[in-house]
């Protein structure tokens, strides 16, 4: 995920100063699909390749 801060250290490393929150719709998008990305390989992981799961 993408924080607040290195937002703003971008934008001003940029010069795109005062754009941080189209900085922050863009990447929204992708932080949300890549969460849900993230849940779904670890449900695969405890609920049908149980043998990945080392005891």
């Amino acid at each position: 995920m993408i924080d607040a801060q290195s937002i703003v250290v971008a934008s001003t490393a940029t010069n795109w100063f005062g754009h941080e929150g189209s900085i922050l719709r863009f990447v929204f998008w992708h932080s949300i699909a890549l969460a849900c990305l993230v849940g779904l390989l670890v449900m695969l992981q405890a609920y049908v390749f149980t043998g990945m799961i080392v005891r």
